[in-house]
């Protein structure tokens, strides 16, 4: 079996204790703090609950469940960072904790200019950038320390779900593209 394979399976079959939950709860909570504050200091946030159908904030939680949170955790977490069991100097965890979250952080804008052009100006945005490398190095932080998939892609998919149905994110995601 493969590295990238054995990371994956051993991902998914990790099961989160309650110290793993409870280590999850305060990054999550320290993340949510500063980023809310931030945000809404720099006007980037704003408590909002968008106007859309009723049903439609059931299908936002669960598609966000799978994509990005899940998708995105396995592509940036599981299989850039290495496991406890791999026996990886703190160092070299370092080395692919940063470069896990640079390529999260560049995920964004490229995708945007390929798939979601409506979110290029917020995808942009240095604001939303600074958020997505803090959640970036805690969702980092979480795996290196509990090995398991559930636990970051819990803290990916809530920081979602709240940005798109409570501080604006589902507008930010859908305004018309400014005429040139």
């Amino acid at each position: 079996m493969s590295l990238l394979e054995s990371r994956i399976i051993n991902a998914f079959l990790t099961f989160p204790g309650l110290f793993d939950w409870l280590w999850t709860t305060v990054l999550f909570g320290g993340f949510c703090l500063v980023t809310i504050s931030f945000g809404m200091r720099l006007e980037f946030l704003k408590v909002t609950v968008p106007n859309i159908p009723l049903s439609q904030p059931i299908k936002i939680t669960l598609i966000t469940l799978f994509f990005p949170a899940l998708s995105e955790e396995i592509i940036f977490r599981v299989l850039i960072l290495p496991r406890q069991d791999e026996s990886v100097s703190s160092l070299a965890s370092l080395f692919w904790m940063v470069a896990s979250v640079l390529v999260f952080v560049t995920y964004h804008p490229v995708n945007a200019v390929l798939f979601m052009k409506k979110a290029k100006s917020t995808f942009n945005s240095i604001t939303f950038l600074a958020s997505a490398a803090a959640l970036g190095l805690i969702c980092s932080g979480i795996y290196l320390k509990t090995g398991c998939i559930y636990t970051t892609a819990a803290a990916h998919w809530l920081c979602v779900v709240g940005w798109l149905l409570l501080f604006g994110g589902y507008e930010k995601l859908h305004r018309d593209i400014p005429e040139v």
